[in-house]
């Protein structure tokens, strides 16, 4: 009984022959055949694919003139593709980093096989992703077409003041022309003394400490920190071995800066505060320079 048709089919059959069909056979279709997915259709898609890792499934099937479900076939079953999203990294390392970064681990741990839990009390860690960045676009725009075992690409992520430095100025400008935030170091002091080099981070205050570095705009916003230099360091060794004191190319353009103290070295991208013993203009407009620098800080 299962093999019979059903009600509909015998209908529809009738009313054929009834308007004169003769033939039990099937009638011939127009459009695309019904295989569509033949070796050089996927050899199109791959082509697409790698020309532009992002491209949607829709562009690929309007532009080889399949079906969106034969587009997802094709990537998935014949080119084991997935789309990934991009991974988003603080930043990328140079050698010397990386090879400090080994290092680095590797004393810590030998330190801890020596005596785990002493180790664990004393050792001090911080988060790198607690300064507050943005992605600027989304996952799902960022995802790239990936073959099997291909890894994801990285992308570093912009922190927001460099998208707002050029609102900072705007703001900023009737008091302090280009000034895009303002530096300064403090010192963290610390529970107990270090055990390894505990002489460099006994600091001229008497106290075993670690040396925090700010820089913030004109709202007090923290724009970039760095943590972790023995107290014994002085502010400008500190900015001189950050990111910024690095690669101050890289954070600022034109005529852009920061304003630090005389702690800091005066350069194109640190203004200080005129000394009292200074030439370089008369005593009156530096003084009215190191009010207004001083009124912001």
């Amino acid at each position: 009984m299962s093999g019979l048709s059903g009600k509909s089919t015998i209908c529809d059959w009738y009313s054929n022959f009834k308007r004169g069909r003769t033939s039990t056979e099937d009638s011939k279709r127009s459009g695309r055949p019904k295989e569509v997915i033949i070796p050089e259709i996927i050899r199109q898609v791959r082509q697409i694919v790698l020309s532009d890792r992002r491209v949607k499934v829709r562009e690929i099937a309007e532009t080889v003139g399949i079906s969106t479900g034969s587009a997802v076939s094709i990537l998935h079953d014949h080119l084991q593709m997935k789309k990934l999203n991009v991974k988003w990294v603080l930043h990328f390392l140079d050698i010397e980093q990386w090879e400090k970064r080994v290092a680095d681990s590797k004393s810590c741990l030998d330190m801890f096989n020596r005596n785990p839990s002493e180790f664990l009390r004393r050792y001090i860690t911080m988060d790198e992703t607690w300064i507050h960045h943005y992605i600027p676009e989304s996952n799902r725009s960022s995802a790239e077409w990936r073959e099997a075992g291909e890894s994801r690409s990285k992308r570093v992520k912009a922190s927001r003041w460099a998208a707002e430095r050029q609102q900072i100025v705007e703001r900023t400008f009737e008091e302090l022309p280009h000034c895009v935030g303002y530096i300064d170091g403090r010192e963290i002091k610390l529970f107990e003394k270090p055990v390894k080099n505990h002489e460099t981070y006994f600091s001229r205050q008497r106290i075993y400490s670690v040396k925090l570095q700010v820089i913030c705009d004109h709202k007090l916003r923290i724009r970039d920190a760095v943590v972790g230099s023995p107290g014994s360091y002085h502010d400008s060794k500190v900015f001189k071995n950050c990111s910024i004191g690095k690669h101050t190319e890289r954070y600022f353009s034109g005529e852009e800066w920061i304003a630090g103290d005389s702690a800091y070295p005066q350069s194109t991208y640190v203004v200080t505060p005129f000394r009292s013993n200074s030439r370089i203009m008369e005593v009156e407009g530096q003084q009215r320079f190191n009010k207004r620098k001083y009124a912001s800080d």
